[in-house]
């Protein structure tokens, strides 16, 4: 089990992808008041209670004190201690993991379409009783639905920083109806009109259970979303670090709804007797009633613009869980991307497109089929009642979760250093607060499942038939949201499998780049190496490397012979002064490549300096030495040295002054014996260069 401190930072859900570009913040306090207003206060509520006459007022009080004032403590204490600004996924998945948080915002998603298929209808409705004669037909009505419909889809895919504003002035005007409906009432009484029904009889305002438990299950519909705004609570501005003070719309509007909704039921009370009437007649009869025909038409019609203002609402909250949804990888990334105004136009016309279908099938369709009744319009209105039911107890059942969320985290915001029995007083309360809240859905799920909303269907069969209508819903909505969430986890999954390809595939170029490396740095060792210890102009051996190999010869060969000969080039000094030092260096390479061609393979030439070369003889005795030195004096002298300079072919005669010194006769260390070689060159240019002297002994 999961548990959370209340100190605990809100961090983002494992699996959040920040490549996802988030929607602009543009939502305050306001803003939220005004989305809940308009998502929970709808007048039909208001129409359905009223044939329980006073009581309705009851039921009102019962209602907020049972459950809407749990929805708003639990509410914003979630909000405040859970990350995710609000979302219900990220509420559930912190306590319970990724799969019930999935199942639960579907859920609540699929309730929502149904919903916002019946606003559609009751939208229409409102239409036909202002306008009955262009609606008279099944076909004028669809259209009407159609038409309304896609008004309502074009004003939600507006930018939230413009669509706020009309949803501001939308909202001022809707509670000016209730305003408007309520000084009629009271004009109505002052006019010397009686009372439809008696508020002085105490008997009257009796909350009668179970025989109007249904009354109650509409009570805790009707106050159902105080939750719902915070499925935006990603557009907040200033984002987790404003959310502390944008959560108090939840007690602006659960205050605003009550007291609206009570001076709704007051003013139908008054004017119009209890009877079992349609939700929109009643609103017709009441406001003709109060404003004459004319007028009643217009307030009607006025419904109908508020159905169309909240069909907007829904929309744009519903399609925020699929936008949370593919946040978190249960769908794919395309429903949570926004377009150029910040709209994720994606999640809001596949949610339109979702209750279009729905409103097709069970206001369309159905009653063209002529399903349950003969009567198309008796069909609609069993549908809508249906679907009401349907929505209440998918909406109930998330509700409860979120009562149960508390009892699961461990830490309940206790101030440090308060007393454990203050602690355990302050828990106590919470705990009784969510345990009404559970018990209020509890009821309410009873109540909507035991008494049937159709007249034409026992209890029994409406129980069957809201059952199964249930389970048909959440296995529909099931099946069509396994699609994407398989299409999004196999995205997921073949974006995981190419970037680990893309990994293995660097990883593979990075060991290739490495070995090629290695290879270039060897290669450059070695010819730094080899650099080090070669002459650049003859590419034989340098001073260096004579030295250390006559060292080592000299090591191997202590008790055997080995030779130099040092090797000069005679009157060098007047080729460079003629001809130049390029032409002096080409010589030089000649003069080594002829004296390496002379000699046998383990003999060893290298240039010792300027025009001076040395070899190193082993294993050979003073004649076979000269003969070596005979042999390279002649090789340069058997023919001229040639070179190119501006396309012109040149040469000159070069020869050699050799001298030779052996080991151990002339000398008995390398130095030395570089020496006598040295001295017995010099010899060689005093006695007339291009010969051969050995040197003297010790």
């Amino acid at each position: 089990m999961k548990t959370l401190s209340a100190s605990q930072p809100n961090k983002p859900l494992p699996g959040s992808r920040p490549e996802i570009p988030l929607l602009p913040a543009v939502l305050s306090r306001r803003d939220l008041v005004v989305l809940l207003v308009l998502a929970v206060m709808a007048f039909s509520n208001i129409a359905y209670i009223h044939p329980a006459g006073p009581s309705a007022i009851s039921y009102w009080l019962l209602g907020g004190a049972s459950f809407l004032l749990p929805c708003t403590i639990i509410t914003r204490w979630l909000a405040l201690r859970l990350p995710g600004q609000g979302s219900l996924y990220a509420w559930v998945s912190s306590v319970f993991g990724s799969t019930p948080g999935f199942i639960v915002t579907f859920g609540t998603w699929v309730a929502g379409l149904l919903l916002t298929a019946t606003y559609i209808e009751e939208a229409a409705d409102y239409l036909h009783l202002s306008y009955p004669a262009y609606l008279s037909t099944p076909t004028q009505y669809t259209f009407a639905m159609f038409l309304l419909f896609c008004l309502a889809v074009g004003i939600s895919c507006l930018p939230l920083a413009r669509l706020k504003h009309v949803l501001f002035v939308s909202c001022l005007l809707y509670c000016l109806l209730y305003l408007l409906l309520g000084a009629g009432a009271l004009v109505w009484l002052l006019q010397g009109h009686q009372s439809a029904a008696s508020f002085i009889r105490p008997v009257n305002w009796y909350a009668v259970f179970p025989n109007n438990a249904s009354y109650f299950s509409t009570i805790i519909f009707a106050l159902l979303g105080v939750n719902y705004p915070f499925f935006l609570g990603r557009e907040l501005c200033e984002g987790q670090a404003g959310l502390r003070h944008a959560s108090t719309y939840v007690w602006w509007g659960a205050g605003f709804i009550l007291l609206f909704y009570l001076l709704g039921t007051w003013s139908l009370v008054v004017v119009l007797p209890a009877a079992p009437k349609t939700e929109t007649l009643i609103a017709f009869r009441a406001s003709t009633m109060l404003f004459g025909s004319f007028g009643g038409s217009l307030f009607t019609l006025a419904l109908a613009c508020s159905d169309v203002i909240l069909l907007v609402v829904y929309l744009l909250l519903f399609s925020r869980l699929l936008v949370t949804l593919a946040q978190h990888h249960h769908l794919p990334a395309s429903f949570a991307r926004p377009n150029r105004w910040g709209v994720p136009l994606v999640s809001l016309l596949i949610d339109a497109l979702a209750v279009a279908v729905i409103s097709a099938v069970l206001f369309v369709l159905f009653p063209l089929l002529h399903v349950y009744e003969q009567n198309p319009a008796v069909t609609r209105y069993n549908n809508y009642e249906l679907s009401l039911a349907v929505g209440v107890i998918l909406l109930l059942t998330s509700m409860i979760i979120l009562f149960v969320l508390p009892f699961f985290i461990r830490s309940y915001g206790s101030q440090q250093g308060a007393s454990p029995g203050l602690r355990w007083r302050k828990h106590f309360t919470f705990f009784f607060i969510a345990l009404t809240g559970i018990s209020t859905s509890v009821i309410a799920i009873w109540a909507t499942l035991s008494i049937s909303l159709v007249a034409s269907m026992s209890n029994r069969n409406w129980e069957n038939t809201l059952l199964m209508s249930v389970a048909v819903t959440l296995a529909v909505g099931w099946l069509g949201g396994e699609y994407p969430r398989l299409r999004a986890l196999l995205s997921d999954q073949q974006f995981e499998t190419e970037k680990e390809r893309m990994l293995r595939k660097q990883l593979q170029e990075a060991y290739q780049q490495q070995e090629v490396l290695l290879m270039e740095v060897d290669r450059l060792y070695r010819e730094q190496a080899r650099a080090a210890t070669t002459d650049p102009v003859t590419e034989l051996p340098n001073h260096r490397a004579i030295m250390s190999a006559l060292n080592v010869v000299f090591t191997d060969c202590c008790q055997r012979t080995c030779a130099i000969l040092f090797v000069d080039v005679d009157c060098f000094k007047r080729i460079n002064d003629r001809w130049g030092h390029q032409v002096g260096d080409c010589i030089l390479h000649e003069v080594g490549q002829r004296l390496r061609a002379s000699l046998r393979a383990d003999d060893v030439v290298g240039r010792y300096g300027g025009e001076e070369f040395a070899v190193i003889l082993r294993d050979i005795n003073l004649d076979l030495a000269m003969s070596v030195a005979e042999r390279l004096r002649r090789a340069l002298e058997a023919r001229p040295c040639c070179w190119q300079t501006e396309g012109e072919r040149h040469e000159t005669h070069v020869t050699i002054s050799v001298g030779v010194a052996l080991y151990p006769d002339h000398a008995s260390t390398p130095d030395q014996l570089m020496k006598r070689a040295d001295l017995a060159m010099y010899r060689a240019k005093q006695a007339g260069r291009n010969c051969v002297c050995i040197a003297t002994a010790v």
